[in-house]
């Protein structure tokens, strides 16, 4: 993020919203097409963000059911029991939710093998990632033109992290 001055890639942005909302309109017939995605569609980042809470929470009653004695000592009666059922609860939602969205989305709805290849095909970054499609389109675009000039002869003028090159 410092090195090369990006917002990080799961924060929420308001573009998220809005994202949201046309997704929901989407599967539930009430509107066009399904919103256009980054590198990290709202879907994606629901489910890190999903992952990341019950994670928390896990960890936290975690360590209290490690020592519940030192806890007893110093915390309400009411803590350790809570923890208990925070800490099952919890366990029970990432298995009942998260394992069956993700499986779903991933291997049977889009048939995503980018798991095992670390790739995707042009047509589901068409689809899925649209607006990362349209980035690396227009930058391989530009680095052609930037090739063509450069075969030509003609002097190039490129903007790379605040220096400008002149070659």
């Amino acid at each position: 993020w410092f090195v090369w001055s990006e917002a990080p890639g799961m924060a929420p942005s308001g573009r998220d919203f809005a994202a949201f909302t046309g997704l929901l309109s989407y599967l539930f017939g009430k509107g066009g097409k399904r919103p256009a995605a980054g590198h990290y569609s709202v879907e994606e980042k629901l489910t890190y963000w999903w992952l990341a809470l019950c994670s928390l929470l896990l960890i936290l009653s975690a360590l209290l059911l490690w020592a519940p004695v030192l806890v007893s000592k110093y915390m309400p009666g009411i803590v350790m029991p809570s923890a208990r059922v925070i800490h099952t609860l919890t366990g029970l939602l990432l298995v009942v939710t998260l394992l069956p969205w993700h499986l779903y989305h991933t291997l049977f709805r889009e048939r995503n093998t980018s798991i095992f290849t670390g790739l995707l095909s042009e047509a589901e970054m068409r689809k899925n990632h649209a607006l990362e499609y349209q980035e690396i389109m227009s930058a391989d675009e530009e680095l052609r033109q930037i090739q063509a000039n450069l075969a030509s002869g003609e002097a190039t003028a490129v903007q790379t992290g605040g220096v400008r090159e002149v070659s």
